[in-house]
């Protein structure tokens, strides 16, 4: 039986990995599979690319960037499949969304209302001499970064000036909005749930509002890889 070494982001999109080693799917197959738990996708790509991996779950934007040498060395990888599309959103502090409802007039909804309530309340900051609002993403060069961005600048909010964007590994977002390190997140399921079920946030757009069908997780392997024999 072959065995793979495959590198994960404890999140609801490796739903598909876990499944094909919990319920035997890989094992049909004549796959052994040993998933190995990572708190960040740096870990994920640095064990990847130097072969403590033979593959690994990792953001559709990430392998590009990899692939291209962006910010890191160059290592050609190649996607098999995506695991999955959308399934990403932004919370906010609930002293922030509380804020953005008085300021107008009501809770907002929809991407546009959001993100120009948002706007409304960051600009009563500055005249309050407040710092400017710091929110999460998981990575630069995921979806969640890309995402946050737009929905910034549908308020004229401009996420280079503005704000403060910061990288926070998955696990971490709710926590940090809870020890008040974060003011709002872009991230996957099922972290914004539980910073909702913490109460410590609200889920305010949810990504498939701001951009439909976007990629999100694939498989990732180093182009180079080449499988050992059977054990």
């Amino acid at each position: 039986m072959k065995t793979l070494r495959i590198g994960y982001v404890p999140l609801s999109d490796a739903a598909v990995l876990i499944a094909a080693v919990e319920r035997g799917f890989a094992e049909a197959e004549g796959l052994h599979i040993e998933l190995v738990r990572e708190v960040s996708w740096a870990n994920i790509r640095d064990k990847l690319i130097l072969g403590h991996f033979d593959a690994a779950h990792m953001l559709a934007p990430f392998a590009l960037a990899t692939s291209l040498g962006f910010g890191h060395l160059r290592v050609p990888l190649i996607v098999p499949f995506a695991l999955n599309l959308n399934g990403n959103a932004v919370t906010l502090a609930n002293g922030l969304l509380s804020k953005m409802a008085a300021l107008f007039g009501r809770m907002p909804v929809g991407p546009s209302e959001t993100a120009k309530a948002l706007a409304k309340v960051m600009a009563a900051r500055r005249v309050a001499g407040s710092e400017p609002l710091v929110f999460g993403m998981v990575f630069p060069f995921s979806t969640h970064n890309y995402l946050l961005r737009h929905w910034l600048r549908l308020g004229g909010i401009d996420p280079e000036c503005d704000v403060q964007l910061v990288v926070v590994p998955p696990p971490y977002m709710a926590d940090s909005l809870r020890n008040n390190l974060l003011h709002g997140f872009c991230v996957g399921s099922p972290w914004n749930s539980l910073a909702v079920e913490a109460n410590v946030g609200g889920i305010a757009v949810l990504g498939v509002e701001i951009a439909r069908r976007a990629p999100e997780k694939v498989l990732a392997v180093p182009r180079a890889y080449q499988p050992g024999p059977p054990s």
